[in-house]
């Protein structure tokens, strides 16, 4: 066969193809919303693993704790200082067999790309050797996606400043 003979075939079918899309009109075409989608996809992911990062604690084993953290991890937890790496991973994972009745409610969320933040209010029961200690903190929670799971990549916690009487 030889191009001469295809060219009819282009003929025809070459109107039909210019059709495709018309200028000024989204490629996207029916996802009018494609960040959105993509939020609210990322944010049900993410809920996933934050469920997750909860089972784990009240389990207070660090074996499933460590699971969810990313070996260059940065920590910072209520006293302010801040460890990374594998002493991070560490940290925080003997710091929360320590706690108890964990809970996180996010507030602000915001993804792209493999990267997700999560700002949220977390509250738990912190025990420990003659006393036990209700905390009630806001944390930034950093995850990155390693293939189909998310991990945390950085957790900062700082204490509710007390109510004024």
């Amino acid at each position: 066969m030889t191009r001469w003979s295809l060219l009819p075939l282009a003929v025809l079918i070459g109107p039909l193809g210019l059709v495709a899309q018309v200028p000024g009109e989204s490629v996207s075409g029916s996802r009018s919303n494609f960040r959105q989608e993509y939020l609210d996809h990322t944010y049900r992911e993410i809920s996933k693993a934050l469920d997750g990062w909860t089972k784990a604690i009240e389990k207070r084993d660090a074996k499933p704790i460590r699971k969810l953290l990313v070996d260059d991890l940065l920590f910072s937890p209520l006293d302010g200082y801040l460890v990374r790496g594998q002493t991070a991973v560490d940290s925080l994972a003997n710091y929360l067999t320590r706690v108890s009745a964990f809970g996180v409610s996010p507030f602000d969320f915001d993804a792209s790309g493999a990267m997700a933040s999560v700002y949220a209010s977390v509250y738990y029961q912190l025990v420990g050797p003659g006393a036990s200690q209700t905390v009630i903190a806001d944390a930034a929670i950093i995850l990155v996606q390693r293939g189909s799971d998310w991990k945390i990549r950085s957790y900062v916690e700082r204490p509710r400043p007390a109510p004024d009487p």
